[in-house]
């Protein structure tokens, strides 16, 4: 259901001419990064460091990345 969702974003973004699609995940989130990264094909930008989590008093994020020239379906 996950990847479905993402796929339809993606091809609703890529439609509309956006060339990557950028998402944050909570990097001790394991589920949500292997759905991005391994599933959907998305890879990191940057990850936050502990640091800047703490001052703005949320868990470190990832930022992930995913190129949308051609159609790709997650996994």
């Amino acid at each position: 259901m996950a990847a479905a969702l993402i796929e339809a974003g993606a091809a609703h973004v890529r439609a509309a001419g956006a060339r990557e699609l950028y998402v944050h995940v909570i990097a001790a989130n394991a589920a949500g990064v292997q759905l991005y990264a391994a599933r959907c094909g998305f890879a990191q930008e940057q990850a936050e460091s502990e640091g800047t989590a703490r001052a703005l008093n949320r868990p470190a994020r990832l930022l992930l990345r995913r190129r949308l020239a051609a159609p790709q379906a997650c996994e």
